[in-house]
This record gives C-alpha cells, sequence and structure tokens, in this order.
C-alpha cells in the first residue's frame, strides 16, 4: 500500500522509453484508472488490462503475442509490458515484456521460453 500512496496526489504520469513507445498511466484516489501507451506517430491507445504488484505496472497490450511456432501443437507465448518505477528515483524507470506462459517462440527456429522470464530490457524516463 506504501507504493499507491506515493501516487495519491498524482493525476497521471508519463514514461517514454527506448522501446519505442511511451505509456501513460492515470491515477484517481490511490487506484489506477486507466493506462494507455502509443509509438511516436501515433495518438494514445486504452490497454486491455492493468495491473499494480511491487513498484511495477503490468500492462496488457492488444497484440502482445510472439512470433508462432511452424507447429501449431506448441503455446503459443504471449506477454505484459512491465514498468518499475520506483518515486524516490523519480524520473527514472525501466520496461520489459514478460512471458506470461510457458510457450515457444518461433524467431531462428523454435525456442522454448518459461513463464516470467523478462525480455528485451529498456529505460525508461517519466517526462511529467
Amino acid at each position: 500500500m506504501l507504493f499507491l500512496s506515493s501516487f495519491a496526489s498524482a493525476e497521471e504520469l508519463i514514461f517514454q522509453c527506448e522501446d519505442g513507445y511511451s505509456y501513460k498511466i492515470t491515477t484517481h484516489e490511490k487506484s489506477v484508472k486507466e493506462a494507455f501507451f502509443k509509438n511516436k506517430t501515433s495518438d494514445w491507445v486504452s490497454v486491455k488490462d492493468i495491473d499494480i504488484a511491487n513498484k511495477e505496472f503490468h500492462i496488457t497490450l492488444p497484440k502482445n503475442e510472439y512470433l508462432k511456432c511452424s507447429d501449431p501443437t506448441l503455446n503459443v507465448c504471449t506477454f505484459k509490458k512491465v514498468i518499475f518505477y520506483n518515486p524516490k528515483n523519480s524520473n527514472k524507470a525501466r520496461v520489459s515484456e514478460v512471458v506470461d506462459n510457458d510457450c515457444f517462440i518461433g524467431t531462428m527456429g523454435c525456442n522454448e521460453y518459461k513463464k516470467g522470464l523478462r525480455l528485451n530490457k529498456r529505460r525508461c524516463k517519466k517526462i511529467n
């Protein structure tokens, strides 16, 4: 609850990240209301789902699947974007993709990945 209480007065957090996206999280009365993402050429798009856990925003974006393997019997990997933000380090954050399930990704062959694995870690900057 300490993490949420530190955002009690904030209305909006905007992060610009090295993954090519910006993320906007709107808060209201200590609870997350809405989250959005965009790239440099698009407008803000609402996300499917957002959860908060241990100083992390877990964001489910549309099209959150990795490339499928040619074998249709293998599980397809899905992921959440996770932004780690510590308000004490006010202008810095990190974003990564966290695999949702035990699965296979069809790049450079067909490779197995375990649930919880963090991929494509990038730095972010809080811009508001």
